[in-house]
């Protein structure tokens, strides 16, 4: 346990002894050192410094640790070296000083702190009290005290609020009672707002004004109004003769609406006249009308009049694509008419497609959640997912349908089939694809051109239930061989106790004969009568009910 110290404070705080100097955030401070038998320490020490607002109890204002080298028990250290002294510490009231030496104790009493002799004339900076203030501020933005004083003068709006208990005064503006009158005013330079500008040169577009009064945003004005960009309107944008962006090559008359590239509208594109967009898309949320022109978009190939809807590329509906004459997309190598419905690519709607003559495309005909329907088939309701003619259902790919694909009174073509085809045949050069059943009131055949005898029908083998064939060549080893089946076939069956699987075996070497020994869900065994031990070959042929299917025998079409 140390003993307790003798205390020398020697502070230099400097306050006022230069008017314009920074006052240091240090003191120096000085103590001897002994233990608790008096002997002064010669080691060196971690010391915690406190200063306190009471001479007893209460929390430090505060503190700092330093290592320090006491030498014969003398310590010399700059209190602030490691935290520094805040201004607002010395505020005027008391302040102790207390040591706490590695884990004893915090010494006591603590050490009151006082000032040296001429920091009281510090004192005088606080309120300049006895001191003219051209001591210390000789002029103000140029302009020099008189008698020590300057005074603040409020202008137009504008308050001064002295407040001599807080020391400070509050400028405070407000506009005018009838605002600021800009109307006639003169500006002899460009204005900028955010970064944009409005001029009357030309030079920093933003806004500008021409001589002839015509405004350009972004761009020097070659009309009344004219805007580098897009222009937007929350509600309706409307013109009594054109609505134009962009350069278009095309020729425009009045009622027109005419773009270079997209035209694009939150709801309605309405116009007296032609709706075109040269390179782009048009695209409304609700609808595109044209009363008395046509729709455009691109530069289609195919002659177009009145009513149409051309496009080089797709016309897109979340619901009807409706026109009186024809509704054109691409360049289709069919020919159509007024009425009919033609792409030169896939033809796709998100729900019904209708025409009053014939529904043609290139390629893919695709409803996603209605029907397809060509002219006025004479048959009762057709619902989702069928596709509905009066005459011919024709496709040069697929014809892919959710549910019925019916032709009235034509035919079903998918391609260009090389052989003949009659009304009521379906015919196609690829694949013919249905979701549920295929029903053929005659045989289902395929056909083949043979090199001698012409083209030949094929017949497919037929069964009152629904049966999945394989078949395979095996050999006995000694007298026995495990047969297992293809995983692939395996996930396309249904192989338990009760829909067992079918074996037949056809020997192809000279043996004891055989017999089917074991049969599990995925393998069969194959051995020799009589404990033979032979090595003969066979052939078998394996068959097992088609999965979700095997109930199913000689259902009921029709009772006539």
């Amino acid at each position: 346990m140390l003993k307790k110290m003798l205390v020398s404070l020697i502070a230099s705080l400097l306050i006022g002894m230069i008017a314009y100097a920074e006052v240091p955030q240090l003191i120096n401070y000085q103590a001897v050192l002994t233990d608790a038998t008096g002997i002064p320490i010669n080691d060196t020490r971690a010391i915690e410094f406190r200063i306190y607002e009471d001479e007893t109890g209460g929390t430090p204002s505060w503190t700092e640790t330093q290592t320090v080298a006491i030498d014969r028990g003398l310590l010399n250290v700059l209190l602030g070296s490691i935290t520094p002294l805040p201004y607002s510490l010395f505020d005027g009231n008391d302040k102790f000083l207390a040591l706490k030496v590695g884990t004893d104790a915090e010494m006591i009493p603590r050490k009151k702190l006082v000032s040296m002799a001429y920091a009281y004339h510090a004192h005088n900076t606080d309120n300049f009290s006895g001191m003219n203030v051209s001591g210390f501020a000789r002029s103000v933005d140029g302009v020099s005290p008189d008698d020590g004083n300057i005074d603040l003068i409020a202008g137009s709006n504008v308050t001064i609020t002295p407040d001599n208990s807080n020391h400070r005064i509050t400028i405070s503006a407000s506009g005018g009672t009838g605002g600021d009158d800009l109307g006639n005013h003169v500006a002899t330079k460009n204005i900028q707002l955010n970064s944009h500008w409005l001029s009357g040169d030309g030079n920093n577009e933003g806004v500008f004004v021409d001589g002839n009064g015509d405004v350009g945003i972004g761009t020097s004005p070659g009309y009344k109004l004219h805007v580098a960009g897009t222009s937007y309107a929350n509600t309706d944008l409307r013109a009594g003769r054109n609505v134009i962006t962009g350069s278009p090559s095309s020729s425009y008359q009045d009622g027109d609406i005419v773009a270079t590239r997209a035209l694009v509208a939150d709801y309605k594109v309405l116009s007296s006249g032609n709706i075109e967009s040269l390179q782009g898309s048009i695209i409304a949320n609700y609808s595109i009308r044209s009363d008395n022109g046509y729709i455009r978009t691109g530069s289609p190939s195919a002659a177009h009049g009145n009513g149409d809807v051309a496009s080089t590329k797709n016309v897109i509906a979340d619901e009807n694509v409706i026109a009186q004459g024809s509704v054109v997309a691409g360049t289709p190598t069919v020919g159509y008419s007024s009425g009919d419905i033609v792409a030169g690519d896939d033809l796709k709607a998100g729900k019904n497609v209708d025409a009053l003559n014939d529904v043609l495309a290139t390629r893919n005909i695709v409803s996603y959640s209605g029907h397809i329907r060509t002219g006025s088939p004479s048959l009762p309701g057709y619902g989702d997912g069928d596709i509905v003619a009066e005459d011919d259902v024709r496709a040069d790919n697929y014809v892919y349908a959710g549910n019925s694909v019916i032709a009235v009174i034509g035919h079903i073509r998918t391609g260009t089939p090389s052989t003949l085809y009659d009304a009521g045949d379906i015919a196609a050069v690829d694949d013919l694809i249905a979701d549920d059943q295929l029903i053929c009131g005659g045989t289902k055949n395929a056909y083949l051109k043979t090199q001698s005898y012409g083209t030949r029908l094929f017949y497919c083998e037929e069964a009152t239930e629904v049966y999945f064939f394989d078949r395979g060549h095996g050999q006995l080893a000694n007298g026995e061989a495990v047969i297992q089946l293809d995983p692939m076939f395996l996930e396309a069956v249904t192989i338990d106790q009760e829909h067992q699987m079918i074996v037949q075996i056809t020997l192809t070497a000279d043996c004891n004969g055989v017999f089917v020994a074991e049969k599990t869900t995925t393998s069969f065994t194959v051995k020799e009568l009589m404990k033979g031990s032979s090595n003969a070959t066979f052939d078998w042929e394996v068959a097992c009910k088609r999965r979700q299917y095997e109930a199913d025998r000689m259902e009921v079409l029709s009772q006539e």
